[in-house]
């Protein structure tokens, strides 16, 4: 070989190993934030319960966002879906209520919350409920109070979808109308530190 081909030998495996590198620290960031987001579904299903005592949560489902969205965020960062998927997968796997839910990924293109919350509440509701009034089971969507202020869910979906805003460090806490209830709708105090995306 000559001198200039081994030097972009070289220079390949190099940026190989660093592109390698790059990958892993970002997977373990990310296993981070899983893990994180796990752990505030678990101290969120206490607060809720200890809100309402009727009130059981039974199972809770981590969406990863579409290829479409994340890409448009992160460009060239973005982790492909069915490595995030897998993220999800393994950062759940001997939880007793929280499972990875494949739906957002699964499509063509990008759905946005209302779908997907609803597509998760039609596939419980096929599965656990008698009839279509059955309401013994309710499902609902998770987000930030800052998420839930900008997207106006402080008056609820319109899909059967109930909202549940978590307040994180630093947030302020929205003012919810005085039917709040009524649409299933509620805030979850606490300043839970975390502000990871749920990307």
């Amino acid at each position: 070989r000559t001198g200039c081909e081994a030097e972009a030998v070289t220079e390949a495996a190099e940026e190989a190993r660093a592109t390698r590198a790059a990958a892993e620290a970002q997977a373990r960031r990310m296993g981070e934030v899983r893990t994180m987001l796990v752990r505030e579904l678990d101290l969120l299903k206490a607060s809720m319960e200890k809100r309402d005592s009727a009130l059981v949560v039974v199972a809770g489902f981590m969406s990863p966002s579409h290829d479409q969205y994340v890409r448009g965020k992160l460009k060239a960062d973005a982790i492909p879906s069915d490595e995030r998927l897998l993220m999800v997968r393994e950062a759940t796997r001997d939880h007793p209520f929280v499972s990875a839910h494949p739906w957002e990924v699964d499509q063509k293109g990008f759905r946005d919350f209302p779908q997907v919350s609803k597509a998760v509440k039609d596939e419980v509701d096929s599965k656990f409920c008698a009839d279509a009034d059955d309401s013994t089971i309710k499902t609902y969507y998770l987000c930030g109070t800052d998420h839930m202020t900008k997207c106006g869910l402080t008056n609820g979906l319109r899909n059967g979808v109930g909202v549940v805003g978590v307040q994180r460090e630093g947030e302020r806490l929205p003012k919810l109308p005085p039917n709040a209830a009524k649409k299933d709708v509620m805030l979850v105090k606490g300043d839970f530190a975390s502000d990871a995306s749920s990307t």
